[in-house]
């Protein structure tokens, strides 16, 4: 799944990305920094696929 995502993003296909995700989920983006520090700040937090987008 990982290599899927790298393929579509490599090769500027990005409409289909989203694609990739569920409808209904919770999607977040924390730094590694903040995890290591306990700090679950998300520096993105989506709670669908159509924020994705």
């Amino acid at each position: 799944m990982v290599a899927r995502h790298a393929e579509l993003i490599d090769e500027d296909r990005l409409e289909e990305w989203p694609e990739l995700f569920t409808q209904e989920c919770v999607y977040k983006i924390i730094a590694r920094e903040n995890v290591d520090r306990g700090l679950p700040i998300a520096a993105i937090f989506c709670d669908s696929r159509k924020m994705l987008v």
